[in-house]
């Protein structure tokens, strides 16, 4: 079974699929919705033998609109944009929920014992909430969760690139366009410690020439360096990844690259979050860490 391409960018599509595919949010509204159902049931029982608290009609009241709008934005695919309403709306749920705890867990009968053992259960599943929502996609315990996906991770919300503005090819002309197209991150070569091997016993007075990569003569495999009147190679992308899921790129970002699952990129710059790569097309961009695995 295909693991289903994920995107960044919202779909006003309903498909219900982007909920039930995703088993911490299934295992967590379900919970969420049985003990919401006791909470209720027993404010009910307990309302009719004597007194109860109103604060917690309003919670509950309040609790139910957030168990609503979570699988809404789950089936539209647009948990991206309201994370932070959701991170916000469960604190204050969570808020409620507590107060609440607090004054039926005190409260004799066993109508209020149900309700109060109702809102306990709720005041953990918010604290859960609160946390896997107000964190970034890419922290350890959000992946670790999400990795139980049939989606795969989600794209980080923090990305090195999104924040800086695209290249204007129309502002640009002739040589002062091809100089600052030549100096944009895509069309930079690095060389890693393990590359510079070789290169210890070339002397101060040696030359070092090098074909610059969009040179007719250059492979697209490396940079060649003669030094001496010896030619070195370095491998521009030493490292060799397997994609672990489908990925697609963000249409707001050109420097992504797209690609399949199983699929053997070439690696570079693999201490971020975003790791340089390379396909077998030769296409260059950047891609999520989270989405690769080194084999080599």
């Amino acid at each position: 079974m295909s693991t289903p391409e994920y995107s960044a960018s919202a779909k006003s599509r309903f498909d219900i699929t982007n909920l039930t595919t995703d088993p911490f949010v299934v295992a967590t509204w379900s919970v969420a919705m049985i003990s919401w159902v006791i909470a209720f049931i027993g404010s009910i029982v307990a309302n009719i033998e004597g007194s109860f608290p109103r604060f917690t009609w309003w919670g509950l009241v309040f609790q139910l609109l957030m168990l609503v709008f979570l699988p809404a934005v789950y089936c539209f695919d647009v948990v991206e944009w309201y994370r932070l309403f959701l991170t916000c709306g469960y604190s204050i749920a969570f808020i409620y929920t507590t107060n609440s705890a607090t004054n039926l867990v005190w409260s004799g009968g066993s109508a209020t014992g149900a309700a109060s053992a109702g809102v306990i259960l709720l005041s953990m599943v918010n604290l859960i909430w609160v946390f896997y929502y107000g964190s970034d996609n890419a922290s350890p315990i959000n992946q670790w969760i999400d990795s139980f996906s049939l989606r795969g991770p989600k794209r980080s919300s923090v990305s090195p690139f999104h924040n800086s503005r695209p290249i204007s090819h129309d502002k640009y002309s002739g040589s002062e366009n091809d100089e600052f197209k030549h100096s944009s991150w895509n069309n930079q070569r690095y060389m890693s410690s393990t590359a510079l091997n070789g290169l210890e016993n070339v002397s101060q007075g040696d030359t070092l020439e090098t074909t610059p990569f969009n040179s007719p003569d250059h492979d697209g495999l490396g940079t060649n360096i003669t030094a001496g009147g010896t030619n070195i190679t370095i491998d521009e992308f030493p490292y060799t990844a397997r994609a672990l899921y489908n990925y697609q790129k963000s249409p707001d970002d050109e420097n992504e690259i797209s690609f399949e699952k199983d699929e053997i990129l070439k690696v570079n710059d693999i201490h971020s979050r975003w790791w340089q790569a390379k396909r077998a097309n030769g296409e260059i961009g950047i891609c999520p860490s989270n989405y690769v695995e080194l084999i080599e």
